[in-house]
């Protein structure tokens, strides 16, 4: 796992593993207290399941990739 910072603040974590051995929701469960992130990239990971409202959190987010993932989206979408 790759993580930059700007004033002390995590702002950007990209996974470089083939497949982490937990699941996307204990993933997003661990980083959930990272208000100033601002890019996550987790794409290529081999995450199953659904993303939900846990990403919230991450209030700050503004690129999130989950590409090539097997995720569903568990929350409503707003336009």
């Amino acid at each position: 796992m790759k993580a930059s910072s700007s004033e002390r603040k995590l702002q950007e974590i990209a996974v470089d593993e083939d497949e982490l051995p937990i699941t996307f929701d204990e993933f997003v469960a661990m980083i959930s207290s990272f208000s100033f992130l601002v890019k996550l990239d987790v794409s290529c990971l081999g995450f199953e399941g659904t993303l939900t409202d846990e990403l919230a959190k991450l209030f700050n987010l503004e690129i999130l990739d989950v590409s090539f993932n097997f995720l569903e989206v568990g929350f409503r979408i707003l336009q």
